[in-house]
């Protein structure tokens, strides 16, 4: 990849909340994905986008409406968004990710195995950020993902954990 296209890879959160306009307690959320949309869709695209087959099912689990289920499978026909299958190696990084954050003096239970199979995915396929919306921790069931951010990923991945943040802030009026 050269020049000022970058791969990033989005979590499945992003996709349910573009496609169904999910409101966000933070407006800016929706702002950073839209934001990402445009760099996608620009012609030639400044953004090339990534995400797990995984996603697949996490979409199905939720009830859409039929054009936000047309929008998802619309993304994944451009050329410079990818869906890539779970194969063995990121099955092996997934299973090092879950490990790493298992039995840390933080009292936080490790990453579900979901979240390590789209960080795994992310890693494998290097790509530079992973665009997440996961903040919470969730009481005996998984570390947020969000709370990885700003250092290495099972202590030796480097890739950014961050919500997608946009440039620059609309104002948003009642």
């Amino acid at each position: 990849m050269s020049g000022s296209r970058r791969l990033v890879y989005w979590d499945t959160g992003l996709f349910i909340a573009m496609i169904t306009n999910e409101r966000r307690n933070d407006p800016a959320d929706l702002q950073g994905i839209h934001e990402q949309v445009r760099l996608i869709e620009k012609d030639p695209p400044l953004l090339y986008m990534a995400t797990s087959v995984i996603t697949l099912t996490e979409i199905l689990r939720i009830k859409l409406l039929p054009t936000a289920v047309q929008t998802f499978e619309q993304i994944f026909q451009r050329q410079n968004c990818q869906m890539y299958d779970v194969n063995v190696r990121i099955a092996y990084v997934a299973q090092e990710i879950r490990e790493f954050y298992s039995g840390r003096n933080d009292d936080l239970p490790t990453i579900e195995t979901p979240d390590a199979l789209h960080l795994a995915t992310a890693i494998v396929y290097d790509c530079q950020t992973f665009y997440t919306l996961d903040m919470k921790d969730r009481l005996g069931k998984g570390r947020s993902l969000l709370s990885l951010s700003g250092k290495p990923v099972a202590g030796r991945y480097h890739i950014e954990v961050s919500k997608p943040i946009p440039k620059q802030y609309t104002m948003l009026l009642p």
